[in-house]
């Protein structure tokens, strides 16, 4: 049984940890977790990931906001995974400050149920 309960969901479960460090960056101001996901949680994370983000290893700037695909995002979304046995993962894209971040906010840090249960 992991030690800590998954951030997302909040549920105990077995195997080890995978782990997640998203970050939303405004300027000078950040907001961001250390995520203990559980394996379903982890696919759900990372299927929000790889549809949304885009790998570090890409150089061209992203201009289009990765919830509504408009232009102009004012926020970095930048987020590290780290699988069993793999090396990290380094994620970024861009979002939209008022109208998107909620929505953000949930798939990258789970429902504040869940972060009251840890």
């Amino acid at each position: 049984m992991a030690q800590y309960p998954c951030s997302h969901c909040g549920q105990r479960y077995r195997g080890p940890q995978q782990t997640a460090y998203p970050s939303i960056v405004n300027g000078t101001s950040r907001e961001g977790s250390k995520q203990r996901l559980c394996p379903d949680c982890l696919a759900q994370f990372d299927a929000w990931t790889q549809d949304r983000l885009v790998p570090s290893t890409v150089d061209e700037p992203q201009t289009l906001c990765i919830v509504c695909h408009a232009p102009d995002p004012e926020l970095a979304v930048f987020c590290t995974i780290y699988r069993i046995g793999q090396d990290r993962e380094d994620w970024y894209g861009r979002l939209h400050d008022v109208t998107c971040l909620s929505s953000a906010r949930v798939a990258l840090f789970g429902t504040s149920q869940a972060q009251e249960a840890a």
